[in-house]
């Protein structure tokens, strides 16, 4: 295993969501919006960004405002032997991402980078019950003659909300054969908390939508989750939890195989995007490297339910009681300190430093629970978890006798806060 130093973005904007399931399959033909301007577009080789106010109005009640702005990130130069990076910060323990953290671990501090981003935010769908909806593109990547070609996605979510189908937090939307922006592979996007962007005034508890590529990425949050997807683009573009912005020059970070390959695809799953799981360390573990497959630490899991989705625990157990293991694919823990990431067969650990400290949280893609008392495929490592926990590619592992299980029902039932030996369950009620 090799731990990964990534660079936390800027703060997610953290507001109480509902997942509210699948969100509008966006198929077929899209009609075109008007065109996207005419004047001549300025350049973004400056430091200082030169903003240009546009609005759209798509239909008579939905505006779509479009900005371009500079956003800030950093790259790596020498600092000399202190590998450690100036006014460094770790991730987590206030539920929200601290503004432009600093690589740590490397030896490298962080150089500010630009980037060119058009900014696309919605006004008129907070009225129908549809949190406002943000998208950021990297604006050299776009062509002129694909300037428009966003504004016909909001209007796909538009009358999506007017027939009562919502996106929230963990939500997709796929775009079929017609892709979102002309000339890419953008099939799908995934919706997140907005994140704050320089220069980009957001509506309050507003959505990101980030955008997926090709049928393969559509096609592993559908099946994995997106808290196994996230972590890859959190890589690529070296900025925690996720990135803020769609890169269109991006490369493709599923293959089609790459969920049948996965031992969780042989496990019966159900997605709860608004559940957390994620692993404490009671103690500091140093070398993430050593995290994966270290058994030694002591370590508990936290899953994190929301109270008021009880009766949706409720009605899950009857589809699960009689199954020897299955997974809970959840949603990214935002106060963690890192992220646990599945590629290339191999388990990896994102974190803006090199070593944990005691107490940290890493944020999982889910809970795999094994009866002990059932039969299990040889594949599953059942028989080494009794009283333990074991990360299980990018999810958490642990087994449960019947007494066991019989006492996480009544907690799913009844609400009730429960410790079963490494499996810690709490109630919170945002």
């Amino acid at each position: 295993m090799r731990p990964v130093q990534v660079q936390p973005c800027t703060d997610p904007a953290l507001p109480p969501t509902l997942a509210t399931g699948r969100g509008p399959a966006h198929n077929g033909q899209r009609k075109r919006p008007k065109a996207f301007g005419t004047q001549q577009e300025p350049t973004f080789h400056q430091r200082t960004p030169m903003l240009r106010d546009q609005d759209f109005d798509i239909l008579p009640t939905l505006r779509v405002r479009v900005r371009q702005h500079i956003f800030e990130t950093a790259v790596e130069r020498p600092v000399g032997e202190t590998g450690q990076a100036p006014n460094h910060q770790e991730l987590g323990g206030t539920g929200q991402a601290p503004n432009h953290q600093e690589l740590g671990g490397t030896g490298q501090a962080p150089n500010h980078q630009e980037i060119a981003l058009v900014s696309y935010c919605s006004q008129g769908l907070a009225a129908l019950g549809q949190r406002e909806i943000v998208f950021s593109v990297d604006q050299n990547s776009l062509l002129p003659e694909q300037f428009d070609d966003p504004l016909s996605f909001f209007e796909m979510v538009y009358h999506a909300a007017r027939t009562g189908l919502y996106v929230d937090v963990g939500d997709l939307s796929r775009f079929g054969e017609t892709p979102m922006i002309r000339g890419t592979e953008l099939s799908g996007v995934c919706y997140l908390p907005a994140q704050r962007l320089p220069g980009f005034e957001l509506p309050p508890n507003a959505l990101s939508a980030l955008g997926l590529f090709g049928p393969d990425e559509v096609a592993m949050v559908e099946s994995g989750g997106l808290a196994r997807l996230l972590p890859r683009l959190a890589k690529d573009a070296g900025l925690l939890p996720y990135p803020p912005l769609t890169l269109l020059s991006r490369p493709k970070h599923c293959g089609p195989d790459d969920w049948s390959s996965s031992l969780l695809s042989t496990i019966p799953g159900w997605t709860f995007p608004h559940a957390r799981c994620s692993l404490r360390l009671a103690s500091q573990n140093g070398d993430l490297a050593q995290l994966p497959s270290s058994t030694q630490a002591p370590r508990t899991i936290r899953l994190r339910l929301r109270r008021e989705h009880r009766e949706q625990w409720q009605a899950f157990w009857p589809l699960i009681q009689d199954a020897p293991a299955f997974a809970l694919r959840t949603g990214i823990d935002w106060d963690a300190n890192a992220i646990l990431l599945w590629e290339q067969q191999q388990s990896q650990v994102l974190s803006n430093s090199h070593a944990l400290k005691p107490n940290s949280t890493i944020s999982t893609a889910g809970l795999v629970l094994l009866r002990s008392d059932l039969q299990h495929s040889s594949s599953l490592p059942h028989t080494a978890l009794d009283g333990r926990s074991a990360v299980l590619e990018d999810c958490l592992a642990c087994a449960l006798d019947e007494l066991q299980f019989s006492q996480l029902r009544r907690s799913l039932e009844e609400g009730t806060e429960l410790q079963l030996g490494p499996l810690q369950l709490e109630w919170v009620d945002v």
